[in-house]
């Protein structure tokens, strides 16, 4: 096992020279953060930890210091039993009192032996805003971003020991989230009269319509560049507004009405999902009407 810092009682991890970071990506304001997290990890559970990797806007260049969460996957050798999950969020509540950067680690701990079963869909235990929550997937376009361009911290490379995600279970993924998780939200009207919600939205149809096209993953900031060079200048308005919201700088809407917003953001789905299946030739559940 290897560790990227040299974990010591007088360590500064803020003051660690470029050459003692995991990876060029990983951006000063969260140093200190990894280093404490790597730090608990080998004290919590020696010998057990197999990797830790980070996905995410990490990753694909797309790392906002205002608002952009720090996606890790944490892969331990055996069982994650009861015991090891109080460990796992005792660790966590701990780390959120040594650095503030801790609050924003978000992602999942996974067994080894599950990945070299290819059982890529098991649910994991997950933490989210630093603290651990209940289990959930991670999702194919996540396996893709840590086997494509994963940031190795502990451990092999991702790409030495997670297998490949087969195109067809991204494609299918992607044609779930669409009808059976975009298509409902399109008919309610007051979830995007939150800014948060139409940055989500927008923002993650722009990537799912990259990736469709791209056969590959890549940032929001990317994904929304590229569609508005393919899309109407009608949506230009919208994707821009969804870059302005997601970077977390304060500033005047590029809407005068909230409910005007939220119905165009509400039409952008609709949208997005006719030319996906237009394109791709998908069958999905079709919107119904505004």
């Amino acid at each position: 096992m290897r560790y990227p810092f040299t974990a010591n009682d007088n360590a500064d991890a803020s003051n660690l020279s470029d050459r003692a970071l995991p990876d060029s990506r990983v951006p000063a304001c969260v140093r200190n953060a990894l280093y404490v997290y790597v730090t608990a990890l080998h004290s919590a559970f020696p010998q057990r930890v197999y990797s830790l990797s980070l996905y995410g806007s990490l990753a694909l260049g797309g790392f906002i210091e205002r608002s952009s969460n720090i996606n890790f996957l944490t892969v331990m050798v055996g069982q994650i039993g009861d015991d090891d999950q109080l460990a796992i969020r005792t660790l966590h509540r701990q780390l959120r009192r040594l650095d503030p950067w801790a609050s924003r680690l978000d992602g999942e701990y996974a067994e080894l032996e599950q990945i070299e079963a290819d059982d890529l869909d098991t649910p994991c235990l997950f933490v989210a805003d630093g603290s651990l929550g209940g289990r959930r997937e991670v999702s194919k376009p996540d396996w893709l971003t840590l086997v494509q361009c994963g940031v190795n911290i502990i451990g092999p490379e991702p790409a030495a020991f997670i297998p490949d995600v087969p195109w067809v279970d991204l494609e299918r993924e992607m044609y779930n989230s669409l009808g059976s998780y975009w298509a409902p939200k399109a008919d309610t009207l007051w979830l995007f009269l939150s800014s948060a919600w139409v940055a989500f939205a927008v923002l993650t149809l722009c990537r799912i319509l990259y990736t469709m096209d791209r056969h590959t993953v890549t940032s929001k900031q990317e994904a929304a560049e590229y569609t508005l060079g393919i899309m109407p200048g009608e949506w230009h308005r919208l994707i821009r507004e969804a870059l302005r919201i997601h970077s977390g700088v304060r500033g005047m809407s590029l809407y005068v009405s909230r409910i005007a917003r939220a119905a165009e953001t509400r039409r952008f789905v609709r949208e997005i999902i006719r030319l996906c299946s237009e394109r791709f030739l998908l069958k999905l559940p079709k919107p119904a009407n505004s």
